[in-house]
């Protein structure tokens, strides 16, 4: 299986509590969801206590960074939908000038079915685009 774990977020608002329910992710049973930190831990959340980084040494810090945390608690080897992929490396012209790193958050079920919602079949090729790892997903949100 290729699920990550262990993350948390240094904050917890009901913004975040309601994307986690959107996201169908429940919340341990003897929570009652009001510290002020978010952890997920084998696909349940939980809220904790600052210092929750002393006592859980091995989970990933997402400092309060949404994007990176929402993106590491559905990252899925498996599957697409829900997932980041990037393009890299590419250049433009004669002067082969660098194109940016490009990154997009897949929401359909492929990313085939992606390229067709956006009228852009062609564009979105598994050649071009590679899945995003969670070290990549890590690098990428903590670097904006």
């Amino acid at each position: 299986m290729g699920k990550l774990n262990y993350c948390y977020i240094r904050k917890n608002t009901p913004e975040i509590q309601e994307r986690l329910k959107e996201l169908g992710i429940p919340q341990n049973d003897f929570d009652e969801g009001d510290r002020p930190w978010i952890a997920y831990n084998h696909g349940l959340w939980i809220s904790v206590d600052e210092g929750h980084d002393r006592l859980f040494r091995g989970e990933i810090d997402c400092g309060d960074s949404e994007d990176l945390f929402f993106a590491l608690i559905t990252y899925d080897k498996e599957i697409d939908k829900n997932q980041w992929f990037f393009s890299t490396g590419w250049t433009m012209g004669p002067e082969n000038i660098p194109i940016p790193d490009k990154w997009i958050y897949c929401d359909q079920n492929t990313l085939e079915q992606f390229a067709w919602v956006n009228n852009s079949p062609n564009s979105y090729s598994r050649e071009i685009w590679k899945k995003a790892t969670i070290e990549e997903l890590i690098q990428h949100f903590k670097s904006e």
